[in-house]
C-alpha cells in the first residue's frame, strides 16, 4: 500500500513540473522580442571609401588631362647640319680611340745574360745607337782573352814551322840533286821529299787553327759588343721593364723570372690617331677625309688630322673596323709630345668635305647619310631593341631604333628621317603612347 501511494505521489509531481513548463513557453511566445542595437560604423566606412575613390578617379582625370612638361633635342633631318652651300663641313661621325707611336719597339739582347747597368730613364730622349744598358761581360772576356793568347801561340808554332818547311825545301832540293848524280839512294830522296810534304801539312794546320782563332776572337768581340744595348732610333724611353741584376734572354726560356727586355723606345714625334669604328658607318669614312681629335687627358686641346688608311678587315668580335688618322700640321710645327702619350684616350669628329671630294666621284656623287647623336639620357632599352620617345602633334610617340651605336655619351644612328626629330630627353612623369606633353622653356 505504501508503494501505492509513493508512485502516485511521483506522478503527481512530474505533472506539476511539465505544466510548470508549458506555461513558461505560452510566456515566451506572448512576450515581444528584444530590441536590436545596430552598429552605424561599417556604413560611415563605406561612404569614406566611396569619396577616395571618387577623389582619387577626380585627380587622374585632371593630371591625365594636364600635359607632362618635357625637354627635348631637335636631330634629323638635317636640322643639326650644315646646309648645301654654306661652306663649312658637316659632322658625319664620332667615334672612340687612341694615341699610337707606330715606330715603338722594345729593346733587348741579342743574348742571355744578366743586366748590370741600366743607363736611362723613364722619359729620357735617346738617340740612335746610344747605350741604354749594358750586361754582364765578364765571361765573355775571359774567352777573348783565351782566344787571343791561343793566337799569339799559334803564331809562334806558325813562324816555327815555316822555319822548318825551308829547311825541308833545302834537304828536298840536295836529294833531288844527289839523286840525278846517283849519289843517295831512292829511299833517302824518298825520306827527303816526304818530310817535306809533312812540313807543309804542318804549316797549312796551323795557319788553318790562326784563322781559327781570329774568327773566334771576331766572334768574342761580337758578343762583347751585343752586351751593350743600344738604342735602334731616335726616340723616348716609354717604359722600363727590367732592374740590374736581372737576367735577360730574347727568347725568355729561363722561367718567369727573365725578361724579355730592357726599355721600350718610341717616337713620339711621330704618331697616329686609331679609332673603331662600327662597319655599318664605314660607308661615311673616306680617305683624306678631315677629323677633329680630343684628348680625354687634355680636352682644350683640339688637333686636327686626316685619315690616311681604312684597314682592311674586321674585328671578327667586335664588329669594328681601325680607322687611322695622322696628323694635320699644314707646315707649322707639331703640339709639343708631352701633351700626347701614347695609349691615350682620343674622340675623333669626322667631318664631311666642304665640296666634293675624290672620293665623292668614286662613289658615283652619292650621298652619304648623316649621323645623329643621341643623348644617352634619351634612349630606352627593352627586350626587342632600343627606342626614344618624341613629340609628335603634342603627344609622346614611341620611335623604336635600328643600326644603333653606343659611343661613350651618346648613341649613333644613321640619319635617314625626312624631318628633324623632337626626341624627349628629360619628362617630369613617366611616359606612355599618346601621352599629352608640354615643351619646358
Amino acid at each position: 500500500m505504501n508503494q501505492a501511494h509513493s508512485h502516485k505521489s511521483a506522478t503527481s509531481v512530474e505533472q506539476t513540473d511539465a505544466e510548470q513548463l508549458i506555461q513558461r513557453l505560452h510566456q515566451f511566445e506572448q512576450s515581444p522580442p528584444p530590441a536590436t542595437t545596430i552598429s552605424k560604423r561599417p556604413l560611415w566606412l563605406g561612404v569614406v571609401a566611396v569619396l577616395l575613390a571618387a577623389a582619387g578617379w577626380a585627380w587622374h582625370v585632371s593630371q591625365a588631362a594636364a600635359p607632362v612638361l618635357v625637354q627635348v633635342t631637335m636631330l634629323g633631318g638635317q636640322a643639326n647640319q650644315a646646309q648645301p652651300g654654306s661652306g663649312g663641313p658637316q659632322v658625319q661621325l664620332e667615334a672612340s680611340g687612341y694615341v699610337v707611336a707606330p715606330d715603338s719597339a722594345t729593346v733587348s739582347s741579342n743574348l742571355t745574360g744578366r743586366v748590370s747597368a741600366i743607363n736611362v730613364e723613364l722619359g729620357d730622349r735617346v738617340k740612335a745607337g746610344q747605350p741604354v744598358a749594358t750586361l754582364d761581360d765578364r765571361q765573355a772576356r775571359i774567352e777573348l782573352n783565351i782566344n787571343q793568347m791561343s793566337l799569339q801561340s799559334e803564331r809562334i808554332m806558325l813562324a816555327l814551322q815555316q822555319r822548318d818547311l825551308q829547311l825541308a825545301k833545302s834537304v828536298a832540293e840536295r836529294a833531288e840533286r844527289l839523286k840525278a848524280n846517283q849519289t843517295i839512294s831512292s829511299e833517302q830522296y824518298d825520306q827527303a821529299i816526304s818530310s817535306l810534304l809533312a812540313r807543309q801539312l804542318a804549316v797549312q794546320q796551323v795557319e788553318q787553327t790562326i784563322n781559327l782563332l781570329q774568327n773566334k776572337i771576331a766572334l768574342n768581340q761580337k758578343m762583347l759588343e751585343d752586351l751593350v744595348i743600344r738604342a735602334p732610333f731616335d726616340g723616348t724611353v716609354t717604359a722600363l721593364t727590367a732592374n740590374v741584376g736581372e737576367i735577360i734572354s730574347p727568347a725568355s726560356a729561363g722561367g718567369t723570372y727573365t725578361r724579355t727586355g730592357i726599355c721600350t723606345i718610341a717616337d713620339l714625334q711621330n704618331i697616329e690617331y686609331h679609332f673603331d669604328v662600327n662597319e655599318r658607318f664605314l660607308p661615311q669614312i673616306s680617305l683624306g677625309q678631315p677629323v677633329d681629335v680630343r684628348l680625354v687627358s687634355n680636352p682644350a686641346l683640339q688637333l686636327r688630322a686626316k685619315v690616311r688608311q681604312i684597314a682592311p678587315t674586321t674585328d671578327a668580335q667586335t664588329g669594328t673596323v681601325v680607322v687611322i688618322a695622322v696628323p694635320e700640321t699644314n707646315g707649322t710645327p707639331m703640339q709639343p709630345a708631352v701633351s700626347i702619350n701614347p695609349g691615350s684616350t682620343a674622340s675623333g669628329t669626322f667631318f664631311s668635305p666642304a665640296n666634293a671630294t675624290e672620293a665623292d666621284h668614286q662613289t658615283g656623287g652619292a650621298v652619304k647619310p648623316a649621323t645623329l647623336l643621341i643623348p644617352a639620357a634619351a634612349v630606352r632599352q627593352e627586350p626587342s631593341g632600343h627606342y626614344v620617345f618624341v613629340v609628335a602633334q603634342g603627344q609622346a610617340k614611341k620611335l623604336q631604333l635600328s643600326h644603333v651605336q653606343r659611343q661613350q655619351e651618346h648613341y649613333l644612328l644613321p640619319d635617314t628621317f625626312s624631318s628633324p626629330l623632337a626626341v624627349i630627353t628629360w619628362s617630369a612623369a613617366p611616359l606612355t603612347e599618346g601621352l599629352p606633353v608640354q615643351r619646358k622653356e
